[in-house]
């Protein structure tokens, strides 16, 4: 059995504090919605893919609220919470499935369907994923998960 604590515990030895946190700042809420209204300004996303992700988004919150995982940081001393942000709201009060690596997965799927050639798009929530690990916020099990349903939901709804 793969021990996630450990795996967070490892990856916060290494000093990339700041670089996690700029990775994952844009898909905090506020700058994702930032992002997205940039995107759609531009014409990048068309409205139903801002209905898309909005939906998508209530359904990642659905999950989290039925699974109600802790976050390592909450439950594990040896974890440390390099977010500086206590997550104790309902929107972001639980780690499974990770919203940021949903909400990336999905956008980048999006993105691929109208930039084609690009696929260091595919990079993004890998990323993503690997900062919210390393902040200790999340289990790597929140990570795949958010991957996993962030592409079976792309594949249902667009």
């Amino acid at each position: 059995m793969i021990d996630e604590i450990k795996i967070i515990e490892n990856i916060q030895k290494l000093n990339i504090n700041q670089l996690m946190i700029i990775i994952s700042k844009p898909f905090n809420t506020f700058g994702f919605l930032m992002m997205l209204l940039f995107f759609y300004q531009y014409k990048i996303l068309n409205k139903k893919d801002i209905d898309v992700i909005g939906a998508g988004s209530i359904l990642n919150l659905i999950i989290k609220i039925i699974f109600k995982r802790t976050r390592p940081y909450q439950k594990y001393s040896s974890v440390r919470n390099f977010s500086n942000k206590v997550h104790n709201n309902i929107f972001d009060k639980y780690s499974f499935p990770s919203g940021h690596t949903f909400s990336s997965t999905l956008l980048s799927l999006i993105l691929l369907t109208k930039y084609k050639d690009q696929t260091i798009i595919n990079l993004i929530p890998l990323f993503v994923g690997l900062s919210r690990v390393f902040l200790g916020v999340h289990y790597p099990s929140d990570i795949l998960f958010g991957l996993i349903i962030g592409f079976i939901y792309f594949k249902i709804a667009y």
